[in-house]
């Protein structure tokens, strides 16, 4: 098997999600990929923020947020 061959030290990663245990294990995956410069949000709101002051080049979002609207679905539909 080919070892992943892309160079994502100085990529920016956003994690998005309300659980602690699924962004610890989504974080240490993109570690694990080379990310170092990993930014991790609870809410969509705090997330819309950081998508103002800056930009990433990989984010992952939960689906779901109990009592936000819109989803994470829709959060990604709108950063597309």
């Amino acid at each position: 098997m080919s070892q992943l061959e892309a160079d994502f030290s100085d990529s920016r990663a956003m994690i998005i999600d309300g659980s602690p245990m699924s962004r610890s294990i989504l974080a240490s995956q993109l570690r694990e990929f080379g990310f170092k410069k990993i930014t991790q949000c609870t809410k969509l709101s705090g997330a819309r923020e950081k998508f103002s002051d800056s930009s990433f080049d990989v984010v992952v979002c939960e689906q779901n947020f109990p009592g936000e609207s819109p989803s994470g679905v829709d959060l990604i539909d709108e950063l597309r």
